[in-house]
């Protein structure tokens, strides 16, 4: 058994995808919601026990990243649920997330017991997808507290920032580790002056966004739209005019 979970096969991901897919719709089949609440966050404790377990063997320290980035992906995305009123878009979000999350785990899987036989390209592709949908749900439930729940734009702030700063960190580490399967490729820089201010940037255009008469949804949109081209502009730039790696 330990052997198997060191070494998954290909239905790990397919098995832990379902798991997943139950744990976002099956609240729809109760009226007792707050039960469900609570025993969705047990399987979703579980769940995270499991990949834990996966990813252990000698590769945390150096991928912690990557595992906080699933962590995120499921909770924004389990969360975000909470505010969609429609069955049928929750089926569809609920689809599409297991899918990409699904992609996600398997190339993973390959990237890190099948080196030889995976192209890390295919796993930086994916970062922006991941980025996505994590910033549009996380961006999406600030947005919703502020606006439906009248919290203090002061207070969900900070987490605003956080969030803007781990999307950004995120872009710059999965590069970084690319140059261990393609030398070729040029390795950016952790710039965490032009990192924060990009940040502030976001942070004011969440500020903007709840003065104008727009939903949430589509303030959430915008925001991880600007984020997502200021850093390839950023990024543009930096082929451009390389600077020394740090």
């Amino acid at each position: 058994m330990l052997r198997w979970i060191k070494n998954p096969p290909f239905i790990f991901p397919i098995v832990i995808g379902s798991i997943l897919f139950l744990v976002f719709n099956i609240w729809l089949f109760s009226q007792y919601y707050k039960y469900i609440l609570f025993v969705g966050l047990i399987v979703l404790f579980v769940f995270f026990i499991l990949i834990f377990i996966l990813f252990l063997d000698n590769k945390l320290k150096k991928y912690w990243p990557i595992f906080l980035q699933l962590i995120l992906f499921v909770l924004m995305a389990y969360f975000f649920t909470f505010f969609i009123s429609r069955i049928r878009e929750h089926l569809i979000f609920s689809i599409v997330v297991t899918f990409l999350f699904w992609i996600l785990l398997e190339n993973l899987r390959r990237f890190f017991y099948q080196p030889r036989l995976y192209r890390f390209e295919f796993l930086r592709n994916l970062t922006p997808w991941l980025n996505f949908v994590i910033g549009f749900c996380g961006f999406s439930i600030l947005n919703g507290l502020a606006l439906l729940y009248r919290i203090p734009q002061l207070f969900l702030l900070p987490f605003v920032f956080l969030l803007s700063f781990w999307l950004y960190y995120f872009f710059i580490y999965l590069e970084r580790l690319a140059p261990e399967n393609e030398p070729n490729l040029t390795i950016p820089k952790y710039d965490w002056q032009s990192i924060l201010v990009f940040c502030l940037a976001i942070s004011e255009i969440y500020i903007v966004l709840n003065f104008l008469p727009t939903t949430f949804h589509l303030n959430g949109l915008i925001e991880i739209t600007f984020l997502n081209l200021i850093y390839y502009l950023w990024k543009n730039h930096q082929k451009k005019y390389p600077s020394p790696t740090i």
